[in-house]
C-alpha cells in the first residue's frame, strides 16, 4: 500500500509546540521533579540531581522544528457505505450436442487500484514524520489496518492506494442443446467517515528552565520530551474525514441464453 501527501485547505493548525507547552503547565511540580531526577540519574548526571531545586514551568520552552510523530487510534463518526458492482469478466458457453452435457471452465484474472484519503480539519504548523497506523471501516472486510510512514506538515492530508488483484475459478455445466452466459462480478464498497485520531510525539527536546539550590539561581537544562511528559501528556487529538473505495468481494451469474447452435 501507497500512502501519498497532498495538499488541502485548512481553517486550522495545531502547534506542536504550543500545545505541548500548555500541557506541560499542567504536570504537577512533584512528577516533574521525580521525572527530571530519574533522567538525570540515568545519564550520570549526579551533580546536576544535587544542584536541582524545583522546575520553572512557565519558563519551559518547546523549540523543535520538526518532531516524529504516530497518528494511530482512528475512530470513526457515522459511516456511509455504498456497494457497486462491476463486470470484471463474462463468457458465453454454447452447448450443440443434443445428448451430453458441457463441462466448461469460467477464469478470470482481474487487477483493480483502490484508495482512501484522510483529510484532516487541522493541519500541524510544525513538519512533522509521521507513522500512520489506521483501521479502515471498509465494506466486506472490517478492520484492515494500514500503516506506513508519512512526511506531513502542515495544510495536509494523506492517501493511500492499494493494488488488488482477484483470480477466480468456477465450473460451468452448461445442458444439451442450451446456452448460457457467465458473468463475473467485483463489488465495490465506497466509504465516507468523520474520524478522530491520536497524534503522539515521540522525539525532541525541550529546554526547562530549573531553579538551583543555595544560592546557584537559575540555569536553562535540555531534557528529552519523553523523559518529561507521559504518553498521553505528549498526546493531542485530530478530527477529519475519511472517504476511499475497497475491492470487497466476488461474485458470478449464470444467465440463459438464446444461440443458434450449429
Amino acid at each position: 500500500m501507497n500512502f501519498q501527501i497532498r495538499n488541502v485547505s485548512t481553517q486550522n493548525e495545531l502547534d506542536i509546540n504550543t500545545a505541548l507547552f500548555k500541557k506541560f503547565q499542567t504536570i504537577d511540580q512533584a512528577t516533574l521533579m521525580q521525572r527530571a531526577i530519574d533522567y538525570l540519574t540515568s545519564i550520570g548526571a549526579t551533580q546536576r540531581v544535587a544542584d536541582l531545586a524545583a522546575i520553572e514551568t512557565g519558563l519551559t520552552e518547546f523549540y523543535q522544528d520538526r518532531y516524529d510523530l504516530l497518528i494511530t487510534d482512528f475512530s470513526y463518526g457515522e459511516v456511509k457505505q455504498s456497494l457497486k458492482s462491476l463486470i470484471a469478466h463474462q463468457e458465453t458457453y454454447a452447448n450443440a450436442s443434443p445428448d451430453d452435457p458441457l463441462e466448461a471452465t469460467f477464469s478470470y484474472e482481474y487487477s483493480r487500484q483502490d484508495g482512501q484519503s484522510f483529510k484532516f480539519t487541522e493541519g500541524l504548523k510544525v513538519g512533522a514524520k509521521a507513522g500512520v497506523k489506521a483501521k479502515l471501516p471498509l465494506v466486506g472486510e472490517a478492520n484492515v489496518e494500514v500503516s506506513a510512514e508519512v512526511s506531513f506538515s502542515a495544510e495536509q492530508s494523506f492517501s493511500t492506494t492499494e493494488s488488488s488483484k482477484w483470480n477466480f475459478l468456477q465450473k460451468v455445466t452448461v445442458k444439451p442443446l442450451t446456452s448460457v452466459k457467465v458473468i463475473g462480478y467485483i463489488r465495490i464498497g465506497k466509504i465516507d467517515a468523520p474520524f478522530n485520531c491520536n497524534v503522539k510525539v515521540l522525539d525532541g527536546n525541550v529546554l526547562v528552565e530549573v531553579k538551583l539550590k543555595g544560592d546557584k539561581g537559575y540555569s536553562s537544562w535540555v531534557f528529552p520530551v519523553a523523559a518529561m511528559m507521559s504518553d498521553a501528556e505528549r498526546s493531542f487529538v485530530l478530527s477529519g474525514n475519511l472517504s476511499g473505495s475497497e475491492a470487497s468481494d466476488i461474485y458470478v451469474k449464470v444467465e440463459p441464453v438464446t444461440t443458434a447452435l450449429l
